[in-house]
């Protein structure tokens, strides 16, 4: 897993993208167990302690999900350089409970905002009368639409400072919420080529994993993504994490969601970064990757893969988790993910 950090300011109007990749979207759902699903993120939010769970109903049809704290909490130091909005973005296969360990510590220094992607935990996909959208442009732009309807900022011209921490795919969503910004490849075999994934190029992939039980698909991906620590294996599993990923996964959504998302990367995502690497188009803010040293760390040189996309002046810096910690580090390692994101937030001087 390749987690990363990267601090910019948000406009206060932001362009809105759509793409419709023309496809079909099952309207059938397994009972959801709602015990499970609907959860509490621990954290700072002044009386409270846990975050506020919220929804903000986008332009392009979906009913977005996230848990953040509330403005007052930091009142007008919200998003300003002392007080940036941390974003954290989940990957995949699981939605914004991945965060539970992060969160209670972290919205204490600042004000957090954890969405579930599109698709994913309580979030409805982008689908409206043109199509649907599983691109990262339109994913990233969609939460910084509910950013700004959170922490609309003060005055006619203001902006908001944010940083953002990203999961697997959730970090390559981190650095496309740009017009200009590079697509960034944070899991270098996933979208080498237009032909990657075969399967995920086919429509009858929802079917297949249906028909096998997108509960029972999580599970197998769960799995195969641990590590060998016995002790980061028992973090990941505790407070029913696997339970509830499972049973949010036996969504059409979510699974639908899995296959054409990987479907955009391929596509029009591949175009896209090789178009920005074509025009030398490259991450120009404070970046930091964090990753597993057993899982992609003993595949790729991941520096030198992203020295290929990061602006030398961004600063580029890596480190990694050993222990025997798989690919889901987040889970596996949180305190270290926790140093590691409170040392990134140390060398942009906030207190």
């Amino acid at each position: 897993m390749s987690l990363v950090f990267l601090f910019f300011l948000l406009p206060s109007c932001y362009a809105y993208e759509t793409v419709s990749i023309n496809i079909t979207q099952p309207q059938t759902h397994a009972p959801l167990n709602t015990a499970l699903a609907y959860y509490k993120l621990a954290g700072f939010n002044g009386d409270d302690d846990y975050l506020t769970r919220g929804f903000y109903q986008t332009t392009c049809g979906s009913n977005f999900s996230f848990h953040y704290t509330e403005p007052s909490v930091w009142g007008n130091e919200t998003g300003t350089r002392n007080k940036f909005i941390l974003i954290l973005t989940h990957g995949y296969p699981e939605s914004s409970y991945i965060w539970r360990r992060v969160t209670s510590v972290s919205s204490s220094r600042l004000p957090v905002i954890v969405p579930d992607q599109p698709g994913c935990g309580l979030s409805t996909p982008y689908c409206n009368e043109t199509g649907c959208a599983y691109d990262k442009r339109t994913y990233s732009r969609a939460i910084f639409k509910a950013v700004k309807h959170i922490y609309p900022g003060h005055g006619e011209n203001a902006t908001t400072s944010v940083v953002l921490a990203g999961d697997d795919c959730g970090g390559r969503l981190c650095i496309v919420p740009r017009w200009k910004m590079t697509i960034l490849v944070s899991t270098p075999w996933a979208c080498s080529s237009p032909t990657s994934f075969p399967l995920w190029r086919r429509n009858f992939a929802t079917d297949v994993i249906m028909a096998y039980g997108g509960g029972k698909w999580v599970d197998q991906i769960l799995e195969y993504r641990s590590g060998e620590s016995v002790q980061g294996i028992a973090l990941f599993k505790a407070d029913e994490a696997w339970q509830s990923y499972h049973t949010l996964f036996e969504q059409l959504a979510a699974t639908n969601r899995s296959v054409f998302e990987y479907q955009a990367g391929g596509t029009i995502g591949y175009d896209w970064m090789a178009e920005d690497q074509k025009n030398d188009r490259k991450v120009d803010i404070p970046t930091h990757v964090l990753l597993s040293e057993v899982n992609l760390g003993a595949q790729f040189d991941v520096l030198a893969v992203w020295t290929e996309y990061v602006h030398p002046s961004a600063g580029l810096t890596l480190s990694g988790i050993g222990e025997q910690n798989g690919h889901l580090i987040i889970e596996e390692a949180p305190d270290e993910t926790i140093e590691q994101i409170n040392a990134f937030i140390d060398k942009l001087g906030v207190d």
